[in-house]
C-alpha cells in the first residue's frame, strides 16, 4: 500500500503461524521514488505471541547507477528473526517474473506451516551488485550470521563448544549470473527481471567460510551452479528446465550443508520438491533437476467444455540426488537426518493451470523413497512427521 513516500506491506507477511512463535504478525515498509530515487530504506517488524519475542529487519540500499550505464547498487542490512534451516532470506529484492508466480506464495506458506527445525539468527551483511548490459550480473557479499538452533543439534568432538548449540559463521560470497538478452523493467526503485526469450541462464555461487573473523567458527568452501532454460515447441507448448549442481568441500554442521527444499504446505511452489518433507535429506555434493512442460491447452482444447474454460495442462518431474562424505557423517553423526542411497529422489507432477486465469492445481506423486521400510524408519526417527506418497496442492501464478 502506497502512503506517500513510503510503501507498507507485503500483505503475504501480515500473519503467520509456527510452533515456536505461535501466531505471528508482521508489518513491513520501504521508501519509494517519491522520497528518493537513489536511496531505499526497507525493513519489517514482527511479534510472536507464543514466544513473546520481537523480530525485525532493517536495511539501507543505494542505487549507484542506472541504464544506459551498467546498473549497480550497494546495501547494508541487519536482521534478527526466526528462520528455517535449508532456506535463506532474499536480501536483494530483485523481482522476477521469469521464475514463476509461486515464489512469494511459497515464502508465505512456509511461515504458516508446522516447521520442524527453526533457528534464531542475527544476520549482518553488506553487498555490492553490478548488472552489465551484456547480461552479466556480479554480486559480492560479506556477512556474519549468528545462529541459535531451537531444536537439539550436536557436532563433532573437536568442537565441544557447540554442545551449547550456538554457532557463528562469517562468509564472503561471490555470485555471477549470465543471462544474455535478459530484459528488465524499472518500476520506480524496483528493478523487475522479465527473463530471456531464448538464451540459457547460468548462475554461479562460491562461498568462503572464515574462522576467527568476527567470531566465525568454521573454515569451509562451497560451490554451486545452475542452468535455467525455456524451450518453445510451437503447438506442443513449452518446457521449462532448472538444473543445479553443487559441492561442499569441508566438514561443517549439517544445518549449513545442502538440504533439498521440501514442501509440507497446501501450496505448490517452483523449483521445490513439493511432496518431499522439510529437511528430509542432507548432502554435501548434489544434483537437482526440475522439468515441467506446459501444453497450453493442446488436449483440453479438443473438449468443447474445457476449451471454453481455457484450462491448460502441465506435466513435470523433479529429481534430487546427493550423498554425504564420511567426514561430514562423522562430524554430524548424533543428529537425525536421512542420507540418500544409490537411488535418486523422484516425484511426478500432473497439473491444471489457468483456472480463472491465475489458479493452478497439481497432483503430485512420490516415485522413490516411498516403500514401507523407508517410511517406517523415517517416521520412527521423526515422531509426528509422516510421509505422504501423493498430494493435491494449489498455486497462484501469472503466465507469460
Amino acid at each position: 500500500k502506497d502512503v506517500g513516500p513510503v510503501d507498507f506491506g507485503h500483505y503475504m507477511g501480515l500473519y503467520a503461524y509456527n510452533q515456536y512463535e505461535g501466531s505471528r504478525v508482521q508489518l513491513g515498509f520501504r521508501t519509494n521514488a517519491k522520497m528518493s530515487k537513489n536511496w531505499i530504506i526497507r525493513g519489517y517488524g514482527a511479534y510472536g505471541f507464543k514466544d513473546q519475542g520481537f523480530k525485525y529487519d532493517l536495511q539501507l540500499e543505494r542505487i549507484i547507477s542506472r541504464y544506459p550505464n551498467p546498473y549497480s547498487m550497494a546495501g547494508i542490512q541487519y536482521r534478527d528473526d526466526i528462520s528455517q534451516i535449508g532456506t535463506s532470506y532474499n536480501y536483494i529484492n530483485n523481482m522476477s517474473f521469469y521464475q514463476g508466480g509461486n515464489n512469494g506464495l511459497y515464502n508465505f506458506s512456509s511461515n504458516i506451516s508446522t516447521l520442524l527445525m527453526l533457528v534464531r539468527q542475527q544476520e549482518s551483511r553488506i553487498w555490492y551488485q553490478r548488472v552489465f548490459n551484456s547480461g552479466i550480473t556480479g554480486t559480492v557479499t560479506f556477512q556474519n550470521i549468528r545462529t541459535s538452533p531451537l531444536f537439539p543439534v550436536y557436532f563433532g568432538d573437536a568442537f565441544t563448544i557447540f554442545q551449547q548449540r550456538n554457532y557463528s559463521i562469517t562468509e564472503a560470497l561471490l555470485e555471477g549470473r549470465f543471462a544474455p538478452g535478459e530484459h528488465y523493467i524499472q518500476n520506480g526503485n524496483d528493478r523487475i527481471r522479465m527473463g530471456t526469450k531464448k538464451s540459457i541462464v547460468f548462475d554461479f555461487t562460491y562461498t568462503l567460510g572464515m574462522k576467527n573473523i568476527l567470531g566465525g567458527d568454521f573454515n569451509y568452501h562451497k560451490i554451486s551452479g545452475s542452468i535455467t532454460n525455456k524451450f518453445k515447441m510451437s503447438t506442443l507448448g513449452f518446457s521449462k528446465i532448472y538444473l543445479k549442481v553443487g559441492k561442499v568441500f569441508s566438514e561443517i554442521p549439517y544445518t549449513l550443508l545442502e538440504i533439498p527444499r521440501g514442501n509440507q504446505t497446501p501450496f505448490v511452489a517452483d523449483n521445490t520438491f513439493n511432496i518431499m518433507n522439510l529437511n528430509e535429506f542432507v548432502c554435501d555434493q548434489y544434483i537437482e533437476a526440475y522439468w515441467h512442460h506446459h501444453f497450453n491447452g493442446l488436449l483440453f482444447n479438443r473438449v468443447p467444455l474445457l476449451k471454453k474454460l481455457e484450462w491448460r495442462e502441465v506435466v513435470g518431474i523433479n529429481m534430487a540426488y546427493g550423498n554425504l562424505s564420511e567426514k561430514n557423517k562423522i562430524f554430524n553423526q548424533n543428529n537425525n537426518f536421512t542420507v540418500m542411497e544409490d537411488v535418486p529422489y523422484f516425484e511426478a507432477d500432473l497439473g491444471v493451470e489457468n483456472i480463472f486465469d491465475i489458479i493452478r492445481f497439481d497432483f503430485l506423486y512420490r516415485l522413490t523413497y516411498n516403500d514401507d521400510f523407508y517410511i517406517t524408519n523415517y517416521e520412527r526417527a521423526n515422531p509426528g512427521n509422516k510421509i505422504s506418497n501423493w498430494g493435491l496442492k494449489i498455486g497462484l501464478q501469472f503466465s507469460f
